[in-house]
C-alpha cells in the first residue's frame, strides 16, 4: 500500500479507537490485513472500479468494513500493487 494511503488509513483507525474503542480499531486493522492477504494471493479477484474504467490501467476495488474502498492496479509483469483508500460515506 502506498505510504500516503497507509497514513490515511491509520488516521482513521486512530479515530475509530478514540470514538468507538479498542475492539473496533483492532477489527478495522484485522480486516485490512485480511484483504491485503487476499490481494497478494488473488490480485485479479476483485471487480474493476467502475468510476475509473476510462483509464489506461485497469483499476480494481474492494470494500473494507463497508466504509472504505481500496482502489488498486496490478501490473502482472512487475507484480506491483499501487493502492489507496478512500472513505465511501
Amino acid at each position: 500500500m502506498e505510504k500516503k494511503a497507509e497514513q490515511m488509513f491509520y488516521a482513521r483507525v486512530e479515530y475509530a479507537y478514540l470514538e468507538f474503542g479498542t475492539k473496533t480499531a483492532q477489527k478495522w486493522q484485522a480486516d485490512r490485513i485480511l484483504i491485503e492477504h487476499q490481494l497478494r494471493l488473488y490480485p485479479e479477484s476483485f471487480t474493476p472500479e467502475r468510476l475509473l474504467v476510462d483509464r489506461k490501467r485497469l483499476y480494481r476495488s474492494c470494500h473494507i468494513m463497508d466504509r472504505f474502498k481500496i482502489v488498486y492496479y496490478y501490473a502482472k509483469s512487475l507484480k506491483l500493487f499501487t493502492s489507496w483508500i478512500s472513505g465511501t460515506r
